[in-house]
């Protein structure tokens, strides 16, 4: 995109939201909520396919990008001219990526994927802890650039509990390097702290997770998502640059119980008292060639005596001279 053209195009919008801005609904010049919604779902499905291709991805954006501005009939500069409004008036754009988002996640689901999932082992043994927003619109400049959370945990936690942030992402970012982060920290009973840091650069589905692995008991969590200008430092109006963040869960998971020291105890005491009593069928041959012992024919011709139990339980056999 021409950088000079876009500030001019700014401009221009900005002033005649100043002039109408007591009209109500989206000005004439602007394209309808509805076709930009389609427009930027194409727009997002061509910015995929180029980025497959990472050797060409920039001279492929700009020609995907072109040929759906085409199939809409619309030009790059009223397309440039309806961001603008949008990103001034977030709550359109909200709506718009929020509608969005489902799309994405029905075509996702009608490939065979479970989008915005992660596998749990039991789900008995998980729940969802995320008060907050379920999506958030972020804009490289403060104060839109970030979303903060922090909350204390309750009776429900127990000890040794692991805690998984799962979201979704979707870029519409026309130049620049896309860094956004995210930071989920756990403090623990003992004052300790263990964080974790994943950085946001494609539009995909990320998971996050902290453990407490020591066993000291969660007793708070907190983090923030932040948006980066990237290379562009302080220039940020120079270009179309927004990160749609969604389907945002904090789950809480337990970790399974170990078994019980005392079970487990009695368990090997009762293993270590049972006794196996020898099987009267199977033939011993004796050193000397005599008849082996054990009940047979051989054994009752020679009037044997009845079979002893020890105290231990274990079968005796006395045997005639």
């Amino acid at each position: 995109m021409n950088k000079p053209r876009f500030k001019q195009v700014l401009m221009v919008v900005l002033a005649a939201m100043m002039v109408g801005g007591c009209k109500p609904g989206i000005p004439e010049y602007v394209i309808p909520q509805d076709k930009m919604e389609d427009i930027l779902y194409d727009y997002h499905l061509a910015e995929g396919a180029a980025a497959q291709d990472f050797n060409a991805a920039d001279f492929k954006r700009s020609l995907y990008g072109r040929a759906v501005f085409k199939k809409y009939g619309i030009t790059e500069a009223e397309f440039d001219t309806s961001m603008v409004y949008y990103m001034a008036n977030t709550r359109y754009l909200h709506e718009i990526y929020k509608s969005l988002t489902e799309r994405f996640k029905k075509q996702v689901e009608g490939m065979g994927s479970s989008a915005g999932l992660v596998t749990i082992e039991n789900a008995s043994d998980t729940a969802s802890i995320w008060s907050g927003a379920k999506s958030v619109l972020l804009q490289p400049m403060a104060p839109y650039n970030r979303l903060s959370f922090d909350m204390t945990t309750d009776s429900t936690f127990h000890v040794g509990d692991k805690i998984i942030m799962n979201f979704d992402t979707r870029f519409l970012w026309q130049e620049g390097i896309k860094d956004g982060v995210l930071l989920l920290a756990a403090t623990f009973g003992n004052d300790s702290v263990a964080s974790r840091i994943v950085h946001i650069s494609t539009s995909s589905h990320y998971n996050i997770s902290v453990e407490d692995d020591k066993n000291k008991g969660i007793k708070r969590i907190n983090g923030c998502f932040y948006l980066s200008a990237g290379n562009d430092g302080n220039k940020v109006n120079s270009t179309l640059k927004l990160l749609f963040i969604n389907n945002i869960a904090l789950i809480r998971m337990h970790q399974p119980k170990p078994k019980d020291d005392a079970a487990r105890k009695d368990s090997l005491q009762r293993a270590a008292n049972r006794t196996i009593v020898p099987d009267s069928s199977v033939r011993r041959q004796e050193p000397n060639g005599n008849q082996p012992t054990g009940s047979s024919s051989g054994d009752s011709a020679r009037g044997s005596q009845p079979e002893a139990l020890s105290a231990g339980g274990v079968r005796q056999m006395k045997i005639n001279p």
